[in-house]
């Protein structure tokens, strides 16, 4: 009651007479006294009164707070547990978790003190209804820093005493409160819902640790409040400068986590912590660069000063904090020169301490960033040859994709890591999701992996079989990107997949119309290289290519295309299909486009040969018709013959034989123009053409495919036939051969059609580097060849060769 009763009211005992009369009246004349002078009522009690421990309480209190460790308390508990009142059990879980136990120790001491800590256990969840906002908090925050799992329950019922409750406690309970939760792991939506809704009020009472700490436990338990986090950082900007580091970092990182967008709040915070990055530990230096990059905020005068602060500092960062550093640089797109090399120095003499997440984040880090570090890369290497077993599904998918994401070719130490990598994928294929698989594809592919094959073939096997669906593994769980990835990464490394292709042929359809510009792309050309093409995925595909525009495709994109549009025309003219005149035009110029840099060593050899064999030709001819760049022509220039042939087929053509119809469905008929062409293409291929079983790769086979379809004749030069071949000799008789294999006389032209002088060719090249004529460094040249000798357009004979050739007759 407000205020008691009345001493009128007081009853009078029966006993104590005159005495106890007087005693009365003096009680009275005080309490009229008390009146006058206006004493003031008794103040109102708390809503939960705790009722102070007694005397023996008391002293068992004392020995739980003297208590050195783990184990006395737990010896405390043992002894006086019959005494245990609500104080002492609350004590006794609170000095647990601030007392210390290695965490080898843990399990042990668990098990010693199982009976008791489920005793604990029990007796505490018959008194958490009563036990005041000071004790529940306690009590959470005692189990979650032991670490104690048995006792989660408990917290359960605590969150379902404390919800109701939460206008008892204050701030710093009701941060302690959330904090426990997070810290144990333990869902808690009813009470975090709770925290929400009645704290955003009272947030004007909370101090900076207290608000960055209930930030930090919402975004722990993935507790999203947005109108809560609004309120938090509202609150919060007119405190940063009472901030510390750590509350900075922690609720940077909550916002971050959680993925809610406060530009404010993190503006501000940004100019804070930028002056202050000298305050900052190297956890935190990682960690708050970790939250702007997850949170993809813009901060470039933070990330310089957090780089100056950090690059020579990282001798204090440990192996997580250097991985989350450089992660962050890498996404948020920061270039760091000497952050990122002070990173390599340390990762490469410290990665025997990384865990494989740590080594797979740093290799990716540094693979997207684009930095240089061979030294790195090489026992990154090493580590995941050795360690593959360690790593998950992920770990070993980006590993893999960061070397492949590097522009050199697989050294010998890279191929063995891929095929470990490949190894223990392969035993555990149904650990990776559908995200895993495709990027894994992807980087064997994009790698040359020498177990490409195998890897994609069991992927394939292993998204057809029965029940794949009831595994999580089934194609339409595929994102577009991730199909297309896939389709594009089996293509590539010509692996066994039929059955795949022919379920994606089956599944696309539907799913085109969500594909942005590459993953068209990338589609319809592992469509095309494999002859998987169907009618209504090409129809789908050509549809999607147009809805997207031209402009969203990039050159190589463009190439892949035009292809496509080979395919259509050359492979599967019964569908119908052909795109636009004007997009498939701006497809094949990107193809022409594409020349190649240079020749390969291989391919000068092999040209040599050709020059010694007495045949004029022409080094990375441009097919224009086609797009594509042949290694070796020999014979008439296509390009002049085909501006020969104008005039003598002027009469003959019809308007509709000039072009490929521009609408889809029109018929389509051979330019009959391309009959006139008289030239022989020789390939050089090198491994990259071929499996590891040398059979040729599906974009070889699609190049020499479309090229015979025009009439061209096409000699293929395996790399391992030329590398048997000793002395010039054995070279020029190996070329003669295969010419005359595929139909070709020895001047070079085919069996049976009359022999012509070449004309001076006039498509695009690029000059030998040897110093031999090239595609349009050719069209000055005379065009005279002689039987059995050498031409103009013809590569120089090397010093060594030459001396090895026969004499010739006087």
């Amino acid at each position: 009651p407000a205020h008691g009763p009345t001493p009128a009211e007081l009853p009078v005992t029966e006993r104590g007479g005159a005495g106890m009369a007087a005693r009365w009246a003096l009680l009275l004349l005080l309490c009229d006294v008390a009146a006058r002078h206006g004493a003031r009522p008794a103040p109102r009690p708390r809503a939960r009164q705790h009722q102070r421990p007694g005397g023996r309480n008391r002293e068992i209190n004392q020995q739980l707070i003297t208590a050195t460790s783990a184990e006395r308390i737990m010896g405390v508990f043992d002894s006086h547990a019959p005494e245990f009142d609500d104080v002492n059990l609350s004590t006794a879980w609170n000095r647990l978790g601030k007392s210390y136990i290695a965490h080898a120790d843990r399990r042990a001491f668990f098990a010693r003190n199982e009976g008791a800590l489920q005793e604990m256990r029990a007796r505490t969840d018959a008194v958490a209804p009563r036990l005041p906002s000071r004790n529940l908090a306690g009590v959470a925050y005692g189990i979650a820093r032991l670490g104690y799992r048995g006792a989660h329950p408990t917290m359960r019922k605590i969150a379902a005493a404390a919800a109701p409750r939460l206008h008892e406690f204050k701030p710093q309970e009701i941060a302690n409160l959330v904090w426990a939760f997070a810290r144990a792991g333990v869902a808690a939506p009813e009470l975090f819902a709770a925290v929400a809704t009645v704290v955003g009020s009272r947030l004007s009472e909370f101090k900076p640790q207290e608000l960055a700490n209930t930030a930090w436990a919402f975004a722990r338990l993935g507790e999203r409040s947005p109108v809560f986090f609004a309120q938090i950082a509202d609150h919060a900007r007119g405190l940063l400068p009472r901030f510390k580091a750590q509350e900075m970092v922690n609720l940077a990182w909550a916002f971050a986590t959680v993925r809610i967008s406060a530009p404010a709040l993190f503006e501000a915070v940004a100019c804070e912590a930028a002056s202050r990055t000298g305050d900052f530990n190297s956890q935190e230096l990682g960690n708050l660069a970790w939250a702007y990059a997850k949170a993809d905020f813009a901060a470039p005068r933070l990330f310089a000063a957090l780089s100056e602060e950090a690059a020579p500092r990282l001798s204090e960062f440990k192996p997580q904090e250097l991985a989350n550093t450089a992660w962050a640089f890498a996404t948020a797109g920061i270039p760091a020169p000497r952050l990122f090399a002070a990173c390599a120095r340390q990762a490469q003499h410290r990665l025997s301490e990384y865990r494989p997440q740590e080594i797979a984040n740093t290799a990716w880090a540094f693979a997207t960033a684009g930095v240089h570090a061979p030294d790195l890369f090489a026992r990154v290497t090493l580590s995941a040859t050795e360690r593959a077993a360690e790593f998950n599904a992920q770990e070993l998918t980006n590993v893999a994709w960061a070397i492949a994401k590097r522009p050199a070719t697989l050294t010998p130490l890279e191929d063995e890591a891929f095929n470990a990598i490949a190894d223990d994928a392969l035993s555990r294929l149904s650990d990776f999701n559908p995200q895993g698989m495709a990027n894994l594809a992807w980087a064997f592919a994009s790698a040359g992996a020498a177990g490409a094959p195998r890897l994609l073939a069991a992927i394939g096997e292993a998204l057809t079989r029965p029940g794949a669906l009831a595994q999580g593994h089934a194609l339409p769980a595929f994102k577009s990107q991730e199909l297309a990835n896939l389709a594009w990464a089996c293509a590539t490394v010509g692996a066994e997949t039929g059955a795949l292709f022919q379920h994606l042929a089956a599944l696309l359809p539907d799913r085109i119309a969500d594909f942005e510009a590459q993953d068209v792309a990338n589609t319809a050309w592992a469509f095309t290289v494999t002859q998987e093409l169907r009618p209504d995925l090409a129809r789908a595909l050509a549809r999607q290519a147009l809805h997207v525009g031209i402009e969203a495709f990039g050159r190589e994109a463009c190439c892949q295309l035009h292809q496509f549009s080979m395919a259509l025309r050359f492979d599967v003219p019964e569908f119908q299909i052909s795109l636009p005149e004007a997009f498939a035009s701006a497809c094949r110029a990107a193809m022409v486009e594409q020349a190649p840099a240079s020749s390969s060593q291989l391919h000068r050899d092999v040209s040599d040969a050709v020059s010694l064999a007495g045949l004029a030709h022409v080094n990375e001819l441009c097919v224009a018709v086609l797009g594509y760049h042949c290694d070796i022509a020999i014979g008439a220039d296509p390009a002049a013959a085909l501006e020969a042939a104008e005039g003598a087929e002027a009469e003959e053509r019809s308007p509709a034989e000039e072009h490929v119809p521009a609408r889809p469905g029109a018929g389509l008929r051979l330019d009959p123009r391309l009959a006139h062409v008289d030239s022989v293409i020789i390939e050089v291929n090198g491994p990259w053409h071929y499996t590891p079983e040398r059979s040729a790769r599906p974009a070889s086979e699609t190049k020499v495919r479309h090229l015979r379809a025009i009439g061209w004749t096409v000699v293929e030069v395996p790399w391992w036939d030329w590398e048997k071949l000793q002395g010039a000799r054995e070279k020029t008789t190996y070329i003669h051969r295969a010419l005359l294999d595929a139909g070709v006389d020895e001047w070079g032209l085919r069996s049976g059609r009359p022999r012509a002088v070449p004309s001076p060719p006039v498509t695009a090249g690029t000059e030998h580097p040897q110093g031999g004529t090239h595609g349009a460094a050719a069209a000055a040249a005379a065009a005279v060849v002689w039987p059995c000798g050498r031409g103009a357009n013809a590569a120089p004979i090397p010093a060594a060769m030459a001396a090895s050739l026969p004499r010739p007759p006087q």
